[in-house]
């Protein structure tokens, strides 16, 4: 820490042209974001066929007659 205050100014304005000073520096290539690939597609959807499908209410109700 000590290395730190004694090369950073105390007041707003010289923390504020340090950075500058500092940013002048760096090279922004190096630090680029990585692309995000294409969205894959979504799979086309599956309709419910006859007896793919039963509600839990028909079940349910299915269950008190047979008890």
């Amino acid at each position: 820490h000590d290395e730190w205050n004694e090369q950073t100014p105390n007041t707003h304005r010289g923390i504020a042209s340090f950075l500058r000073q500092t940013a002048k520096n760096v090279d922004v290539k190096n630090y680029s974001k990585s692309v995000r690939g294409p969205k894959k597609k979504q799979p086309p959807r599956k309709r419910c066929k006859n007896g793919s499908h039963v509600s839990v209410a028909k079940l349910l109700k299915k269950r008190k007659q047979t008890c």
